[in-house]
């Protein structure tokens, strides 16, 4: 397997602290990158060119992955907590003005607790992981509240 990485210069309107959601179109060379300022783009890896798709984002928070079963994106909605989502995947060349249709799971997975809910535990995030063969795996990330006294967060830059 063989692997490299290059920095390259996103669009002057956003940087990566901007980026809510992002996914790898099924050719394997696009990346769909969508934004807190509302607006989508789209990066071909092999040519390094980005491109302005609309003035919408991804229905996800965070990676999406594709299915090939489905034929979509399948990542966790970026408005209903809990809920998983899925999408058919976007043009590489087409602008659009207005954010692919989304399905929803009738499901909710989880739930963002309050401290009354839980009171030995915080939630750190959560993310689904694409396991292959059309299977996922919900990751939940807590800290016991007794370590939060101990956490330090250190922020470098």
């Amino acid at each position: 397997m063989e692997w490299s990485w290059s920095s390259v210069t996103p669009p002057s309107s956003f940087n990566g602290e901007d980026v809510i959601a992002h996914a790898l179109h099924p050719d394997g060379r696009t990346l769909f990158v969508s934004t807190s300022y509302g607006t989508t783009h789209s990066f071909d890896t092999t040519t390094n060119v980005w491109k302005e798709l609309g003035d919408w984002v991804l229905p996800f928070q965070g990676q999406a992955h594709f299915d090939a079963e489905l034929d979509a994106w399948v990542g966790l909605h970026h408005k209903e907590d809990g809920y998983v989502c899925c999408c058919p995947v976007v043009s590489r060349s087409t602008v659009a003005t207005r954010p692919p249709e989304c399905k929803m799971l009738q499901e909710k997975l989880f739930h963002r607790e309050t401290e009354e809910e839980v009171p030995t535990h915080k939630r750190l995030n959560t993310t689904l992981v694409y396991t292959g063969d059309s299977r996922f795996c919900l990751v939940d990330n807590f800290m016991t509240r007794h370590d939060l006294k101990h956490a330090v967060l250190h922020h470098f830059g």
